[in-house]
C-alpha cells in the first residue's frame, strides 16, 4: 500500500472464508437458532445476515 492511501485493504477470497467460517463457529458456541442470509454478486459476498428471534429465547411457553 502506498503512504497517504487510507483505503482499507480489499480481503480475499481465503480470508472471506476464514471470517465466514469464523462467525459460523462463534454463532454454534453461542447456540444461535436464526437463520443467516449470504448474498452473492457476480460471484463474490456482498452482503452476510443474520436474523434470530429474540422472543423465541427469552420467553418461555406457557403451559
Amino acid at each position: 500500500m502506498r503512504e497517504g492511501n487510507h483505503k482499507k485493504r480489499r480481503l480475499n477470497a481465503m480470508d472471506k472464508a476464514e471470517k465466514i467460517m469464523d462467525l459460523l463457529m462463534e454463532l454454534i458456541k453461542s447456540q444461535f437458532s436464526g437463520t443467516i442470509s449470504i448474498g452473492f454478486n457476480r460471484g463474490g459476498i456482498t452482503r452476510i445476515e443474520k436474523n434470530e428471534d429474540i422472543l423465541k429465547n427469552t420467553m418461555k411457553p406457557v403451559n
